[in-house]
């Protein structure tokens, strides 16, 4: 049995969201293969870059030396912008993936599963390939973030400037959709098909369950505890 693959997505990463924990998830999607580990990397590594040192939050040398270090440093780190090409090349691959969970899967209770190939073949004429590009390459590197990508899609179209997979103040109700459409595709047989789900257990690249959504599913809870948390620490002050 294949082991489950996890996003490295923080316990707390709902209740503060960060530019890098949506990367993370934004990253994988683009990047999914194992043989994409490591532009998914220095991407990830461009991301901190400039979140912290461009927004200055980056400890400034005083010593000469120290100076030449960090320009060399900041030389050595890639860019955002270096990956662009990567960046459409797997946006595009996972836009496919994702239109054909979205258009296999159920639109309302009680409809059943739409045959795999019709639909991979309505993709491929919408997309000006072939079905032989998207059964050799492009589903099987792809639909293990199907559901991201099928959740992007659902959610329309993003600002401009907005990061993949959305905002960082979205990514909590973006993940929740996400496994909402994931459990669905692990529970939803194709029609006629031999395997048991459309993306049986194991194919799917999951959120850790030890990542605390309630932030989202009970913001007044989570509210009410931040403020009991901040009034007992002015007591203890006091």
């Amino acid at each position: 049995m294949t082991a489950i693959r996890y996003l490295d997505l923080r316990d707390d990463c709902i209740a503060s969201p960060t530019p890098y924990d949506v990367a993370i998830v934004g990253g994988m999607m683009l990047w999914p293969r194992p043989e994409d580990e490591e532009v998914r990397r220095r991407a990830l590594h461009a991301v901190i870059f400039e979140q912290i040192y461009l927004q200055g939050n980056f400890p400034q040398p005083e010593m000469i030396e120290e100076r030449r270090q960090l320009r060399d440093m900041i030389l050595s780190v890639p860019q955002v912008t270096d990956f662009e090409s990567n960046v459409k090349a797997g946006f595009r691959r996972g836009l496919i993936a994702g239109a054909i969970l979205n258009d296999a899967l159920p639109k309302q209770a009680g409809d059943s599963p739409r045959k795999m190939q019709p639909v991979k073949q309505t993709i491929a004429d919408r997309f000006g390939i072939s079905v032989s590009l998207i059964d050799g390459k492009i589903w099987p590197g792809y639909k293990c973030v199907a559901p991201y990508w099928a959740t992007y899609i659902r959610r329309g179209r993003q600002s401009d400037h907005a990061p993949i997979p959305c905002a960082r103040t979205d990514l909590g109700q973006f993940l929740i959709e996400a496994i909402d459409l994931s459990n669905q595709a692990k529970s939803q047989r194709g029609h006629h098909s031999p395997q048991a789900a459309i993306l049986p257990p194991g194919t799917i690249i999951e959120v850790p369950k030890t990542v605390d959504f309630s932030p989202v599913l009970y913001p007044k809870r989570t509210a009410a505890r931040a403020a009991l948390a901040a009034l007992r620490r002015s007591t203890q002050d006091d």
